[in-house]
């Protein structure tokens, strides 16, 4: 007998338990194929040893891994088999785990609505888990993040409002501030990307002041800048500007000069939606100022980018400052040998020569794409920049053109998990498939199109 036989035959539990770590780790490296394999093998010796607890265990990251292999069918009748186990045994913690994970892997190859029933359920019995155990109060965490992501879009907001007041009250009755906080940004979060902006900015109100409980700064500062924006897309002008001027103060005390930056340039552009052109000018032009003093070139393109766009306005009365300032833009880019920030600029400065009918467009907007080439999509920089060139196609009716920039930036916003990023770039595919007769392919689009990429719960 092999040596490796030996060992096999004389540690049947030992080797049970090692495969199935093995397979955890090739799940999580979405080798799924490896993963089912070792799964299986690991269930055998665990059968051989009557370990019963952990070839249960093994049951939903093996379904977890058919479901990568496309066994749907096979995928959820093992997670089922699964949750009941652990539910007739009443193992909250267990049953939660594995329905978290058949919840993950549904909505990873959107299954949108067959998730929704274990979601439903998840929500109830979450509520039985240990909210000051770590891995229960994460386990919970997971399933109430997932509910509110899912119930905002398919847009039951009163369940996600149901879900948030649940477990928000029950956070306080277990003095669990942190989770309460988490839970309060998260919900906020489900709002603005539902497109209820007044209710989102009242939300990060009530994080704000959470935050400010747990005497988390940084946090702080971010909330009254949301709070600031989603005022702002609910063209509630006059808080949008009271919250980011609060901003403003709240980085300075914090002698955060980044965040100072940033806040002046958001009020800006809050004045500037108010109607008050002058004062939107005077506070960028401050920002810019302070940028430049304090040596932060990123703060600073991006304040010459919302100046740019101010003066690009029909309200604006000096337009030659629109070329100016993306070029300034440009210039800092490249003295501080930042493709991605020189890349930002030069797909502004193209849009605005494509408005403009200037000739130099095409060429602009390309090189904001050649500079983006080795960036691997930072800060979704080349998505932008591949879009904006595809844009410029799609206005010249050269629809061609435009189908594989399109394509590629769709992949690089999958990738990204970028949700409104793909639904934007697969409403352009379409358009471009439909312009060039290829209705096979639009529609294919969009059968595939809805707000969630492959990548959102990996």
């Amino acid at each position: 007998m092999s040596p490796s036989r030996r060992y096999l035959s004389s540690q049947p539990d030992r080797l049970g338990y090692e495969l199935s770590q093995k397979a955890h780790i090739a799940l999580s490296q979405k080798d799924f194929e490896l993963a089912e394999q070792l799964f299986r093998q690991s269930q055998e010796y665990l059968k051989s040893t009557h370990d019963k607890d952990t070839y249960n265990k093994t049951m939903a990251p093996l379904a977890a891994s058919l479901m990568g292999l496309d066994q749907t069918e096979k995928a959820i009748e093992l997670f089922s088999k699964a949750i009941n186990t652990f539910r007739e045994e009443d193992n909250v913690p267990e049953w939660m785990n594995a329905t978290v994970m058949c919840i993950t892997a549904l909505l990873s190859r959107r299954h949108v609505e067959e998730s929704i029933t274990f979601i439903e359920e998840a929500v109830e019995n979450a509520k039985r888990l240990d909210i000051n155990d770590q891995a229960q109060s994460t386990t919970m965490f997971n399933i109430v993040f997932i509910s509110l992501d899912v119930f905002g879009f398919i847009g039951r907001f009163d369940d996600a409002k149901s879900v948030f007041s649940q477990y928000s009250q029950l956070a306080k009755e277990n003095n669990s501030p942190q989770f309460d906080y988490e839970l309060t940004v998260q919900y906020a979060k489900t709002l603005a990307t539902g497109l209820k902006f007044e209710e989102a900015a009242i939300a990060f109100s009530e994080a704000y002041e959470k935050a400010q409980q747990l005497d988390l700064k940084e946090e702080g500062w971010d909330h009254l800048i949301e709070i600031g924006s989603n005022y702002q897309r609910a063209k509630n002008y006059g808080l949008s500007v009271e919250n980011f001027s609060r901003a403003v103060e709240y980085a300075q005390k914090n002698m955060d000069t980044k965040a100072v930056v940033k806040s002046m340039e958001s009020l800006g552009g809050a004045y500037f939606m108010d109607g008050q052109m002058t004062l939107a000018i005077e506070t960028v032009e401050k920002a810019i100022q302070l940028a430049k003093d304090s040596n932060l070139p990123s703060q600073q393109v991006d304040a010459y980018v919302t100046l740019g766009r101010f003066y690009a306005t029909p309200e604006a009365d000096d337009k030659n400052k629109v070329e100016e300032c993306f070029k300034n833009a440009i210039h800092v880019g490249n003295v501080c040998g930042n493709p991605s920030l020189e890349s930002r600029s030069y797909s502004y400065l193209g849009m605005h020569y494509a408005v403009t009918k200037n000739p130099a467009a095409y060429e602009t907007l390309q090189k904001a794409v050649e500079l983006t080439q080795n960036l691997n999509n930072e800060n979704g920089i080349r998505v932008n920049a591949l879009r904006a060139l595809a844009e410029y196609h799609l206005h010249s009716a050269e629809f061609a053109k435009a189908v594989p920039l399109l394509s590629e930036a769709k992949e690089l916003a999958s990738q990204a998990g970028d949700n409104t990023e793909m639904i934007k770039l697969n409403y352009y595919l379409v358009m471009a498939y439909s312009s060039l007769g290829d209705n096979d392919a639009a529609g294919a689009v969009l059968r595939n199109t809805n707000g969630f990429s492959s990548n959102t719960f990996d």
